[in-house]
């Protein structure tokens, strides 16, 4: 009985020093499968900075309003602005030369008798997939490839 137990502890220890798992796989990427990081396309830095509204697919924007912006911080990968009344943040979730994502929204929660522009505003940033800028243009794109936003860089004070 004595060598039974014996036996099996040493299996027991055999099987753990050698991953005894069997379904134990090495999780670790090859390198084939892994994309460089000097590989992945980087945002220009010209995104970086402040950006006024221009444009809000469905909303008749107030001409050179400067209550509706966002801020891009490329270093703290992060969105911040204002949608006319209340201030919004979110990280950024994915972000290349074409391509950016933005995560959860956090938002004041202030009463604004017109919210328009505050609904539009943030339901087109939870639909932004891609971007392109254009001199110092900014548009943003839905999945679908359709312009839902544009901004002015650098307008707001």
């Amino acid at each position: 009985m004595n060598k039974k137990r014996l036996v099996l502890l040493m299996m027991a220890a055999i099987m753990t020093a050698c991953g005894g798992n069997p379904n134990n796989q090495n999780n670790q990427e090859t390198p084939a499968e892994q994309a460089p990081a000097s590989q992945q396309p980087t945002p220009s830095p010209e995104l970086d900075g402040n950006w006024k509204a221009d444009y809000i697919k469905g909303v008749n924007l107030i001409k050179d309003t400067q209550s509706v912006y966002i801020d891009i911080d490329l270093e703290k990968q992060s969105l911040s602005g204002n949608d006319s009344c209340n201030s919004i943040t979110a990280p950024i979730l994915t972000l290349t030369n074409k391509e950016i994502v933005f995560g959860e929204m956090a938002s004041t929660l202030r009463y604004c008798p017109e919210i328009e522009y505050q609904q539009a505003f943030q339901t087109a940033l939870r639909e932004v997939a891609s971007y392109q800028l254009d001199k110092k243009q900014l548009h943003l794109f839905d999945k679908k490839g359709e312009k839902i936003m544009s901004f002015s860089k650098g307008i707001r004070q």
